[in-house]
């Protein structure tokens, strides 16, 4: 209602609007009051005259100020310093992990595999056994990749 208030002093609203909002003042008596408060900083601001404010002024101000229920809002700086602890330990835990993924890579050099790949007779067998897997690995449909690619095409130009 406020809204429409400060668009009927403005002269912003069409006259049906306004009489109805006229006419709507006449049984709030919380929306005159709006309503003249309205008129009156219009025309303070419109005559630019000096205002001279009574002297207990800055009291109710004050009391107002006093009135206000009072707004909690968290307090940023344990927030931004959670953030801070937070963004520690992953950057300690991503070193970690690069330290340790290092010496994790330098074992797997001596694994099993590169043992029998130096070795001819093992190698061999190795190579053996690689052939005979991959050639029957598509009949136990585990779901891997299969060693071949089937391609349909049609020529729908030709229809």
């Amino acid at each position: 209602m406020s809204e429409k208030l400060s668009l009927m002093v403005d002269d912003q609203v069409d006259v049906a609007t306004a009489m109805k909002l006229m006419k709507g003042l006449d049984s709030s008596p919380e929306d005159a009051a709006k309503f003249s408060r309205f008129l009156l900083a219009k025309e303070v601001l419109r005559s630019r005259k000096t205002v001279i404010a009574d002297t207990d002024f800055v009291s109710r101000v004050h009391a107002a100020i006093e009135d206000e229920p009072a707004i909690i809002v968290p307090d940023w700086r344990k927030r931004v310093s959670d953030q801070a602890i937070t963004l520690a330990l992953a950057a300690t835990l991503a070193g970690l992990a690069v330290f340790v993924g290092g010496s994790v890579l330098q074992e797997r050099e001596a694994s099993p595999m590169a043992v029998a790949a130096t070795d001819p007779a093992s190698s061999a067998q190795l190579h053996d056994y690689l052939v005979t897997h991959n050639e029957t690995a598509y009949l136990a449909a585990n779901g891997g990749l299969m060693p071949y690619l089937r391609v349909v095409s049609s020529d729908r130009a030709g229809r």
